[in-house]
């Protein structure tokens, strides 16, 4: 039975990711202005380092969300219970995301982990040139790959399945959905 750090832990990293999607959206939103100013630019290129580039590579470091996988493993008829609830009562138009069974839950979120680990640097390497560029005055692509959001939402609706948190778990289906993630987890980019 998982302990109470580790079910902080699974919590934690749903509304860490909760937030940095939206952090990511607030920082593409800002960028698209056209009345923008150097100094505002200054300002967003220092906004994704701590608000996007940060919780990214805390995210993805398997040290973080390998662990969740056990957690999933170790509550999937939770989990799979949660996520059958949430289609029953908000229709299945609403989620994109529903593993058919607890083999399929568990295979989903590994290859999800898998991804997160596999594109770390990559996914970096971009926000930083980006934030980079941003800091010299520059403008270029390089938000966070749509792969990535949604191994990240796999992970934590998975993982607020797992806590019983119909919810959480709701609210991260449903931007699953919205973000057009496809319904099986994406390997990487």
């Amino acid at each position: 039975m998982p302990g109470i750090i580790e079910e902080w832990s699974a919590l934690d990293y749903a509304l860490r990711t909760v937030r940095l999607i939206n952090a990511d959206q607030f920082w593409t939103e800002s960028l698209s202005r056209e009345d923008l100013t150097g100094e505002e630019t200054g300002e967003l290129a220092q906004f994704a380092s701590g608000e996007i580039l940060a919780p990214w590579l805390h995210l993805s470091d398997s040290e973080v969300s390998k662990p969740l996988l056990d957690f999933v493993v170790e509550r999937s008829t939770v989990a799979l219970a949660s996520l059958q609830s949430i289609v029953r009562d908000q229709g299945r138009q609403h989620v994109r995301w529903l593993p058919q069974d607890r083999e399929a839950l568990v295979e989903d979120v590994w290859r999800a982990i898998g991804g997160l680990n596999t594109d770390r640097h990559l996914q970096a390497e971009t926000l930083t040139d980006k934030i980079k560029n941003l800091q010299a005055g520059n403008w270029r692509p390089g938000d966070l790959n749509p792969p990535n959001v949604c191994n990240l939402l796999v992970v934590a609706s998975a993982s607020t399945a797992a806590l019983g948190r119909y919810d959480l778990a709701a609210y991260l289906l449903a931007l699953h959905a919205a973000l057009g993630c496809l319904p099986e987890a994406p390997t990487s980019p």
